[in-house]
């Protein structure tokens, strides 16, 4: 479709005649359906122009709505006009599940970034820990519900090393060291989790 699918008005002239009388609009409104014409572009370009041109020379005889309104207006004449000189310029349909893919990763470091922030100020024994997901985006199924610092302490050393391999860590040292790894891994102070 060579056609504009959206109206253009013209833009209105400046408020300051004399400003007027030296950046007068060039160009004309375009109704929907005209034809898409490259000459539309470069008639709001030079309304752009010429009104930067005023202000550069006339410091303040424009304002600034009206330096807008030239910017939006041949954006949208760009926009219409670009549609017809590359018909396929969208993103192909394989691209947003492609992106939304790669992007998971960044996603789910994110998350845990976050809950990791919230677990930094846990210091009790009551305080509940945030879980935090996997690089799959889901919460290890042997992760306790309601996960407390003091459950934490408690757990029984075969579910701190399940939960290290579930997070993709590996176990280090002896039973004290993995816990203390994986409190560090959840985002815990070190001060509050001397877990024996």
């Amino acid at each position: 479709m060579n056609n504009y699918t959206a109206a253009v008005p013209a833009l209105n002239a400046l408020a300051d005649p004399h400003a007027n009388a030296i950046a007068p609009v060039c160009s004309p409104a375009v109704a929907v359906g005209n034809p898409r014409n490259i000459n539309d572009v470069q008639a709001a370009t030079e309304d752009v122009e010429s009104r930067k041109r005023l202000g550069n020379v006339h410091g303040n005889r424009e304002t600034d709505a009206e330096m807008g309104a030239a910017r939006v207006r041949r954006h949208v004449v760009l926009g219409e006009n670009a549609v017809s000189i590359y018909p396929s310029a969208e993103a192909p349909a394989w691209f947003a599940p492609a992106m939304q893919v790669a992007l998971q990763p960044l996603l789910h470091a994110e998350l845990r970034g976050i809950a990791r922030m919230i677990n930094s100020n846990v210091c009790q024994d009551n305080d509940m820990i945030e879980a935090l997901v996997d690089n799959h985006g889901t919460i290890p199924a042997m992760l306790p519900g309601g996960l407390t610092l003091g459950m934490l302490k408690a757990l029984p050393p075969a579910t701190v090393d399940a939960l290290l391999s579930a997070y993709d860590q590996v176990a280090v040292g002896n039973e004290a060291a993995r816990r203390r790894q994986l409190c560090v891994w959840l985002g815990l102070k070190q001060g509050f989790f001397q877990c024996g």
